[in-house]
């Protein structure tokens, strides 16, 4: 019990019980994080520019600095993604209030050509680059219809925004279906990363390895990190332990209730996971994930068609680093078709200009 207030952040006081879920009974003594707000780390509330939107998020360096850099700078560009009602209406509108951020072809072909290649892929249409929105300072934003959103979310169909969803963020406009898709979100990827990982493992390993999930396919990184600095996936965690604590508090206080993992704190803050690596908690992790990914680790395994077999089977056939093998590589297969699908949309949507200044930029970050 010591252990398991430790990982809460536990305070005296009394414990309010939550009977639908053990999770929040488990951590009820810890305060749940308040909702990240646009001020904080000076992520400006770009919203009021925009058309109407459901759900809003701003990610990336800008909005949370990485290991190896100093405080995001105040020039450098931010990264939003607005979830939205129906994308098409939403881009006529915001081409009539905000054309300069389109291309020259998508001024041209007009609000239904762009909603069409949005949903095409991974589902979302960036404009990059945008400088007439925050003074001094370039943003980048993606639209995605919200059921699209909720769809990668909960299912992992694209890998995409779901990955991005992985790390911390800043939510700047709530919604409750998107938000609990989020959370499922979430759940997914902390349960994949223990069946990536050894019985025992520190905590900072699991975060690095849920961060790397969207990145092990991704064109780029296979490409020798084009663009990216080699250290990218461990920089997102380092230094940011609270921040990755707070986001996966309510997935890690489940698995602690269910006795599929414990956690050991040191007297330097430091903490040390054992996860229960047995078949039948193997199979309950399995038989969780989305199916997107779990339908080519089962194929591998089980001779029989999907349809017939059960989580129970694959995992007496295949030990713990071959079902890990497996999933990683399932997830790979994801983000490498979602991501080459989203750079290639990119030359469609942003001007040759742009594009080349997109990736020098990217590839002075990668150097600093």
């Amino acid at each position: 019990m010591q252990r398991l207030r430790a990982w809460c952040g536990h305070r005296a006081g009394p414990r309010p019980l939550a009977a639908a879920a053990a999770n929040r009974a488990f951590c009820a003594a810890a305060p749940a994080a308040p909702v990240p707000l646009a001020s904080v780390g000076g992520v400006p509330n770009v919203l009021p520019h925009f058309p109407e939107v459901r759900w809003a998020m701003a990610y990336g360096s800008a909005a949370f600095a990485q290991h190896g850099q100093s405080q995001a700078s105040a020039h450098s560009m931010v990264d939003y993604v607005f979830a939205v009602e129906d994308p098409r209406a939403w881009h006529a509108e915001n081409l009539e209030r905000n054309p300069a951020h389109y291309s020259w072809l998508a001024r041209t072909a007009g609000a239904g050509w762009v909603a069409s290649l949005g949903d095409t892929d991974a589902g979302v249409y960036y404009n990059t680059l945008v400088e007439s929105v925050v003074p001094a300072r370039r943003i980048k934003y993606g639209v995605v219809g919200a059921q699209r959103l909720v769809d990668d979310l909960r299912n992992w169909s694209h890998l995409y925004l779901a990955g991005r969803l992985h790390k911390p963020v800043l939510r700047l406009r709530e919604d409750a279906e998107i938000d609990d898709a989020a959370a499922a979100n979430v759940a997914h990827a902390a349960r994949a990363a223990l069946l990536l990982l050894p019985p025992r493992f520190r905590e900072d390993e699991l975060f690095v390895e849920i961060a790397g999930l969207s990145y092990g396919g991704d064109w780029r990184m296979l490409m020798g990190g084009l663009g990216e600095r080699p250290s990218k996936v461990s920089d997102i965690v380092h230094g940011r332990s609270e921040e990755w604590r707070s986001r996966y508090k309510d997935a890690l206080g489940e698995l602690v209730a269910r006795g599929a993992l414990s956690v050991e704190s040191s007297l330097d803050g430091s903490r040390t996971m054992v996860q229960d690596t047995s078949a039948e908690a193997r199979s309950l992790l399995l038989q969780a994930l989305p199916a997107a990914v779990l339908q080519d680790v089962v194929a591998a395994v089980n001779a029989k068609p999907v349809a017939d077999w059960t989580p129970a089977e694959v995992v007496a056939k295949a030990s713990h680093e071959r079902v890990g093998a497996l999933l990683r590589e399932s997830i790979g297969k994801v983000v490498r078709r979602s991501s080459l699908g989203q750079t290639v949309k990119a030359v469609l949507t942003t001007t040759v200009g742009k594009t080349v200044l997109y990736v020098l930029q990217k590839i002075r970050n990668a150097r600093n």
